[in-house]
């Protein structure tokens, strides 16, 4: 009776740990989409019941709804993704001996980006590609809009990036270069993998600023779930507005779940 309790205990145990890897439980998978599909249902039914008019059954129909969902997640993505490849580098190479001396006035760089804000570096940027040959509102739009979000994102990966680096046990380092490794090997095997967790948090930081403020990305022609609110505003349609604020709001909620989720996912072991 004993052994077989002591087997069950370990079982148990086993299965437990292999729910947590990570830091991966059942709430954090699944309480952040349920209260999203809640809210897009309640939402729906809402909608449901007004008496609509030949406007917002048109700017309402499924197929516009999905359209503008992927032209908002194009920009905010291509955005997030401009910005990790280009922060991350960045970072690492600051925290490197001899450019240390320029982490000061990368990030001063990087505040007044984030200071303009996403609006005011969208026009600022569509001014100037409409004046380009060939160019056409729509492109100049979505590139202007993809450019002007990785601007605004960039200081949150920069900041994760160099605090994560920093905050590695000064013991640690020396410790791996007492045994042989090279620069490169010390980077890869022990800063990186510590640093891990706050670059994450700082990624994550920067995809839910982009997806929650892709909705003006609408003001210079990109698309994206702002016409919504946008047309609602112009055309006085409270149902479109709440639409378009529902919508916009679900996905910065998704983005960040799925943000954590990878977090904790990537999250080396013991940490």
């Amino acid at each position: 009776m004993n052994s077989a309790s002591a087997r069950a205990g370990t079982r148990r145990r086993a299965t437990a740990q292999g729910s947590r890897r990570g830091g991966l439980t059942w709430p954090l998978l699944v309480t952040k989409p349920l209260v999203v599909g809640a809210a897009c249902l309640l939402t729906y039914l809402w909608i449901d019941g007004q008496e609509l008019g030949f406007t917002e059954r048109g700017l309402l129909n499924a197929s516009r709804l999905r359209r503008l969902t992927l032209e908002h997640l194009d920009v905010a993505l291509s955005a997030t993704l401009i910005v990790v490849a280009t922060a991350i580098p960045l970072g690492i190479v600051l925290t490197r001996p001899g450019w240390r001396s320029l982490i000061v006035l990368a990030t001063i760089g990087a505040n007044i980006a984030q200071a303009t804000t996403a609006f005011g570096a969208m026009v600022l940027i569509f001014l100037q590609l409409i004046e380009s040959p060939g160019s056409t509102p729509g492109g100049a739009g979505r590139t202007a809009a993809i450019l002007g979000m990785a601007a605004y994102a960039f200081l949150p990966v920069l900041r994760g990036t160099l605090t994560g680096l920093d905050q590695v046990d000064k013991q640690t380092l020396k410790a791996a270069r007492g045994m042989g490794m090279t620069g490169w090997q010390v980077l890869r095997r022990v800063e990186l993998p510590l640093a891990v967790p706050i670059m994450l948090a700082g990624v994550r930081t920067s995809l839910v600023l982009t997806v929650a403020t892709t909705t003006i990305a609408a003001l210079v022609g990109a698309g994206g779930l702002g016409v919504l609110i946008i047309n609602g505003y112009e055309s006085d349609r409270t149902t479109i507005i709440v639409a378009g604020f529902v919508a916009t709001a679900g996905i910065a909620v998704l983005a960040d779940w799925a943000g954590a989720v990878v977090e904790r996912f990537l999250r080396p072991r013991g940490l």
